[in-house]
């Protein structure tokens, strides 16, 4: 569990050198610490973005390797092969994940949209084609798509980077320098740290004055927000959200007395991190908060709120405190309807509905959301080991469990192979 990586601490910026991650989990030693507050100074004005700026860099793609995995298809498990893309641009070094339909969907795409443009520069490098006679996860076919992308997508990004919205959706970037790179209101710098909001008179005033106008890339930016990937990955990211789904299905099995849908539950934490790009130590703070919550006080959270609205709320409450790439609000993962794959009708979270239960959840938690360097390093050493609960591991069988879930004055049937979604509200 070794790792080169380097974390910010809560609330501060980070410089150029410390956005580089590697693949592993956050080192021990960049643990979150309690984040300074300095009053705010009037008279420092934030400067004007239109002076001094540099020309926005150019990412930096490459696509580095593939994975393999085993899905669930309607007609049967099928073989998968997904296709890691490494973005770097500025001082950030990002991670997503594409299958070949995807590459081949961008490339028709750019083909019919831009004949022209295509037709006066040099070729582009061949795309790969369809293989009809090997199997798409056949070690050959994996090895020659990886170099054939590889060239195919560089060349792409050098020449449609500030012209197609569909290829910067493609790689993943998060919402933030989408938006910038897109619009072109970026510049070098933009892509090193956060850029504060101008909260001066002047640029408060300018706000006012231009709220009405329309943006011309109002339609380009409703795009990107809607059709914006979730899937996307930090280094990192997998283990740390597998450990936290880990937790989750542990807690529910000691509060509840079912036996959690690990799959299910998994699937959720995978798309609220991939939507609202949480830190990897932000991950690891919300298995603590979890950890903290007195059993009577969440096993009446879980009943009342579900597991689902509880999961959520705990990684806002940590990454409020702790993510320091942009600033996170309730509505950046509200925004949209959540559900975990496979449990039904979508599942609806309000921001009004999330914000009282993180009233109630600060509230059991004695409003201490301090996690000291210690208590971060135990938790980060233990956490592969602490929950005794794998997909792939004998989970607890039926005769383990009870059958009935005592709330109260009555019972509520639950049995034990059913999925955990089955008691997201057992009180409407």
């Amino acid at each position: 569990m070794a790792s080169t990586s380097r974390l910010p601490h809560a609330h501060h910026a980070r410089g150029a050198s410390e956005m580089k991650r590697s693949l592993s989990l956050p080192v021990i030693a960049d643990a979150p610490t309690l984040p300074t507050h300095t009053p705010p100074s009037h008279a420092a004005a934030v400067p004007s973005r239109s002076n001094n700026r540099k020309p926005p860099p150019r990412l930096c793609v490459r696509v580095t390797g593939a994975e393999v995995r085993l899905a669930d298809e309607p007609g049967g498990p099928s073989f998968q092969t997904l296709y890691t893309i490494q973005v770097l641009v500025g001082g950030q070094e990002l991670e997503s994940r594409r299958r070949y339909s995807e590459f081949r969907e961008l490339d028709e795409s750019i083909r019919a949209k831009y004949s022209a443009v295509l037709a006066s520069r040099p070729a582009l490098p061949r795309f790969p084609p369809k293989q009809i006679f090997r199997p798409s996860h056949h070690p050959d076919v994996i090895q020659e798509r990886v170099r054939a992308l590889d060239a195919w997508l560089s060349a792409i990004i050098n020449v449609f980077q500030f012209i197609e919205v569909h290829a910067v959706i493609f790689l993943g970037l998060p919402f933030y320098l989408a938006v910038r790179v897109i619009t072109g209101d970026s510049g070098a710098d933009d892509f090193t740290e956060s850029r504060s909001p101008n909260d001066s008179p002047d640029g408060i005033m300018e706000l006012n004055l231009s709220a009405g106008h329309r943006s011309p890339d109002t339609a380009r930016l409703s795009m990107l927000e809607d059709q914006l990937p979730r899937s996307l990955t930090r280094p990192g990211y997998w283990e740390v959200t597998r450990f936290l789904a880990k937790a989750m299905c542990w807690h529910m099995r000691l509060a509840l007395l079912v036996d959690p849908c690990f799959a299910e539950v998994s699937r959720f934490v995978h798309a609220i991190c991939g939507r609202a790009f949480f830190k990897p130590s932000s991950i690891i703070c919300a298995v603590v908060y979890l950890d903290r919550l007195p059993p009577p006080q969440l096993r009446t959270l879980l009943l009342v709120d579900g597991w689902q609205l509880t999961l959520m709320t705990l990684l806002i409450i940590s990454a409020k405190q702790w993510d320091s790439d942009y600033p996170i609000s309730t509505a950046d993962v509200c925004s949209q309807n959540w559900g975990a794959a496979g449990a039904g009708a979508p599942y609806q979270f309000t921001a009004q509905r999330v914000n009282s239960a993180e009233r109630r959840i600060l509230s059991m938690l004695d409003y201490c959301t301090v996690v000291s360097q210690t208590e971060y390093a135990r938790y980060y050493l233990t956490l592969p080991f602490t929950y005794p609960l794998d997909a792939d591991e004998a989970v607890l069988s039926s005769r383990h469990l009870p059958c009935h879930l005592k709330a109260g004055d009555s019972y509520l049937s639950v049995p034990p192979s059913m999925s955990c979604s089955a008691i997201r509200d057992p009180f409407p």
